[in-house]
């Protein structure tokens, strides 16, 4: 039963996805979300892509196999029954059970929904978008489409310049073996090269973790040398090719069948990715190590804003190569399935939006406001917007009788409505309209039975331009 709030008691709201905006406007920022999963949705479906509804809710055991969210921030829930339960903290582990319990080893899909994470420094409800392909094809294909289509996203946004950086766990796992250099303590001091200088890298390697100083020298051997990302911010794609297939050749690591597979694969998606047309924005960065512990193969990060000095990388995507995980999630099963996948940072990128004021995207998607001259025209403003709604045009009338704090036009700037449609006593006597465009303060005269198609007219010839 529903309990009022007392007058010292105010109702309270459960934590969700973090304030964007210290200040903000809640229907401008899921404006600004929604047009920002049109554009994705749009090209995962482009790419073949089916939705997946996967549960909300997983059984622990499963929950547990993915090592971004440790056990304190999980949202476990207390039930009566035997069989403990949480809050999903990512899509990826989710869709492999729901697609193991379902006998399912083939698909090209993608989900959109909330993950749940219980932590106080950040937020405790996340929207993730991921698009995944499992299935058994030719080795990179699925790998390279992927990354096209994370790049045809973010071109449409149109948020910034952005780089993807690619690497293979396998090449840091077989380094790890021959140089002797655990593989936690690699991954940390390959998260540093891109934050603090070699040296004082070097430094705490040799001093604080005991690492050898014969195993140092191997690691800037092969992780400060041209061709790498971790070397510099101008290595290309045409670099890190070379690169790889220096690799390739290197007599200690070619003594390691991992790392020589992890190349092998790189070397095949560096083949590949001039024919997809992205190459321009993909970088070799052996530095780049994986997140969570069920990646197996290829991981790449994707970040905006690297050409800019006063601007820090932020993170707009991220994924890679998982063949393990249906095995593990389906105990019957005697081999790996490949599976290959990202997720997209919706809320990285909405708060960019509408911190940076980028991109305007209307808050309600409006075409034209309706408004009169007179204020006792509340009537004929009724019928002139339902004729357009009719038309499936997308008007807005002003539900007030008239603008107190500020003119039509005015509004109309504000609101982002490209068209103001306006009728007054003679416009009625004569059976006309004045159509206001806001951009270019154009005013057109028209017979009350043009309007439509001239606002029709103007609306494709934008959408012509912008195509």
């Amino acid at each position: 039963m529903a309990v009022a709030a007392t007058g010292a008691e105010k109702p309270k709201v459960g934590e969700r996805r973090g304030d964007m905006l210290s200040q903000g406007n809640h229907f401008e920022e899921t404006a600004v979300q929604d047009h920002i999963i049109d554009i994705i949705l749009k090209h995962f479906r482009y790419h073949g892509g089916e939705h997946v509804d996967t549960p909300v809710l997983e059984p622990e055991e499963v929950a547990k196999l993915d090592s971004e969210t440790k056990t304190e921030m999980r949202c476990e829930l207390k039930q009566d029954g035997n069989r403990p339960q949480s809050l999903r903290d990512d899509l990826t582990v989710p869709l492999m059970n729901y697609l193991a319990t379902r006998n399912n080893r083939n698909c090209c899909c993608y989900q959109l929904g909330k993950v749940f994470r219980r932590d106080k420094t950040k937020v405790k409800e996340l929207y993730m978008c991921d698009f995944d392909i499992v299935g058994n094809y030719d080795r990179m294909i699925p790998d390279a489409e992927c990354l096209t289509i994370i790049h045809g996203i973010l071109k449409e946004l149109q948020i910034g310049e952005f780089l993807i950086k690619v690497n293979d766990k396998r090449i840091l796992d077989g380094f790890s073996a021959i140089s002797g250099v655990p593989a936690d303590a690699l991954h940390e001091v390959l998260g540093k090269l891109d934050k603090v200088a070699w040296a004082e890298v070097r430094n705490k390697m040799v001093n604080e973790k005991g690492i050898s100083p014969k195993a140092v020298d191997l690691i800037e051997k092969y992780f400060c040398q041209s061709g790498t990302r971790s070397a510099g911010d101008r290595s290309t794609f045409e670099e890190g090719k070379d690169l790889i297939k220096k690799l390739l050749q290197d007599p200690q690591l070619s003594q390691n069948e991992e790392a020589m597979a992890g190349l092998s694969d790189l070397k095949l998606l560096f083949e590949y990715l001039p024919f997809f047309g992205i190459k321009n924005k993909v970088v070799l960065d052996l530095s780049l190590v994986p997140w969570l512990k069920f990646y197996t193969g290829i991981i790449y990060r994707v970040s905006v804003g690297h050409t800019t000095s006063d601007l820090l990388p932020w993170e707009v995507a991220r994924g890679g190569r998982y063949d393990e995980l249906y095995k593990e999630l389906c105990p019957v099963e005697k081999k790996s399935v490949p599976c290959v996948g990202f997720t997209i940072n919706i809320q990285e990128i909405t708060s960019h939006i509408l911190k940076q004021k980028e991109e305007m995207v209307q808050t309600k998607k409006m075409q034209v406001l309706v408004a009169s001259k007179e204020e006792n025209l509340l009537q004929e403003r009724i019928r002139l917007a339902s004729e357009l709604w009719s038309s499936g045009i997308k008007a807005q009338l002003l539900w007030e009788r008239d603008l107190k704090e500020e003119t039509p036009l005015q509004y109309c700037r504000k609101k982002g409505i490209p068209h103001l449609a306006v009728i007054g006593e003679e416009q009625l006597k004569e059976a006309t309209v004045e159509l206001h465009i806001v951009d270019t303060q154009e005013k057109v005269d028209l017979l009350r039975g043009d309007l439509v198609k001239e606002i029709q007219r103007r609306i494709s010839s934008v959408e012509e331009l912008n195509s």
